[in-house]
């Protein structure tokens, strides 16, 4: 929970920067804060809110961590509608064509994670994830 509070203080002196903003949300994750992760992602992305929100390579990444504190938020049709947007994303044949490059199968793994509703997806998120390390 330290971790967090530290993490609240750069939040607030820096709401800009996407990677530290994902790291504080994702502590939050972590210390079981899923409205307050749910609550930075989206100050920081506010078109991930929407219905109709576009996920791209600039905010795929976010995208995963809001659609995990929904989840447990029981908010899961707002979670789903984001998974599935951010997994068609990964999913297009443009994304895949170049899936060589570094971190896409991570982002991938971490994807088919939150979004693996059995056991089956989770092995399949270990092997993206196993992969990826070892073709790196």
């Amino acid at each position: 929970m330290e971790s967090l509070h530290a993490f609240e203080r750069i939040v607030q002196q820096y709401p800009d920067e996407d990677y530290l903003i994902r790291t504080a949300a994702q502590i939050a994750l972590i210390v079981d804060q899923p409205a307050r992760a749910a609550d930075w992602m989206v100050k920081l992305r506010p078109e991930l809110a929407g219905a109709d929100a576009a996920v791209t390579l600039l905010n795929c990444e976010s995208a995963i961590i809001p659609a995990s504190a929904w989840q447990r938020m029981n908010r899961q049709q707002d979670a789903q509608r984001l998974l599935r947007r951010t997994a068609a994303w990964i999913d297009h044949p443009r994304v895949r064509q170049g899936s060589s490059q570094p971190g896409y199968s991570l982002r991938e793994a971490r994807l088919r994670g939150v979004s693996a509703g059995s056991a089956a997806g989770a092995v399949r998120a270990r092997r993206l994830v196993s992969s990826a390390i070892f073709s790196s």
